[in-house]
C-alpha cells in the first residue's frame, strides 16, 4: 500500500511513466527556490539614493535603509512669495523635524485660507503643486520644515538650485516661530533667519516624502 501510493505520487500525469523519487523531490525543492526568491524579491522595497530621480522629483535625503526619505521638486515653485497673506495670525505651525512640514503645511493652509483668495503664498503653492509621471499623479507635496530645507541646503547643487543675484537667497521653511515670523534659510552660506517676518519676499522649493 505505501509503495503503491508513493508509485502514484512518482507518476507523469501526461506519459503514465513512474518518474525517479530522487528526480522528483530535487523537482520540489527547485521549485519551492524559486517560489521564495521570487516572494522575497516581490516584498523588499527598492533602496533609494540621493540624487535619484524619483517619483516627479529628486531624492535630497535617504534614511538608513534607503527606503524612505525625502524628495525635492526639480524646480522653485516660487521665487517672490510672502510665508503669509497679510494677516499675522498665529497657525499653529511649529512642528519641526523630517515629515513635520506636511503637517504644518496643512495648518498654514487651513489658517490663512479665509484671509485672501489668491492663496499666492508659500505654503499653499507647494500644496497645490503636482507632477504627473506615467500617469501617475504626485499631489502630496509641501512646504519643508526648517529641519528639512536644512538638508535640502545640503542638497542644492544635487537637486538643481541655482542661486542668481537678482534674487532672495533666502528660501521659506514651513515652521511657524510665532504669530509674525516664521524660520527661513539663505542658500549661499546656510544662515538660518528663526525671526523672519512673515511679510518678507523669499524663494520657495516644495519637497515631499516616500
Amino acid at each position: 500500500m505505501t509503495t503503491n501510493s508513493w508509485e502514484e505520487l512518482a507518476t507523469n500525469p501526461e506519459t503514465g511513466k513512474h518518474i525517479p523519487m530522487r528526480k522528483l523531490l530535487t523537482l520540489i525543492f527547485c521549485l519551492l527556490a524559486l517560489t521564495d526568491a521570487s516572494s522575497q524579491k516581490a516584498t523588499s522595497p527598492k533602496k533609494h539614493f540621493i540624487g535619484e530621480h524619483f517619483e516627479g522629483g529628486i531624492v535630497f535625503y535617504t534614511c538608513k535603509n534607503g527606503r524612505h526619505g525625502l524628495i525635492s521638486s526639480t524646480v522653485d515653485q516660487g521665487t517672490i512669495l510672502p510665508w503669509y497673506i497679510g494677516e499675522f495670525r498665529s497657525t499653529g505651525a511649529d512642528k519641526d523635524g523630517i515629515r513635520a512640514g506636511a503637517k504644518n503645511t496643512k495648518l498654514i493652509v487651513a489658517a490663512q485660507a479665509h484671509d485672501s483668495i489668491s492663496g499666492n503664498i508659500a505654503a499653499q503653492i507647494c500644496a497645490d503643486y503636482f507632477v504627473t509621471v506615467d500617469g501617475r499623479v504626485f499631489d502630496d507635496w509641501y512646504l519643508p520644515s526648517a529641519c528639512e530645507l536644512n538638508l535640502l541646503y545640503k542638497q542644492r547643487n544635487v537637486v538643481g538650485i541655482i542661486m542668481d543675484v537678482h534674487l532672495s537667497d533666502s528660501f521659506w521653511s514651513s515652521t511657524e516661530t510665532d504669530a509674525n515670523n516664521a524660520t527661513s534659510q539663505g542658500f549661499y552660506f546656510g544662515n538660518v533667519m528663526v525671526m523672519a517676518g512673515k511679510g518678507n519676499i523669499n524663494r520657495v522649493r516644495a519637497i515631499r516624502h516616500f
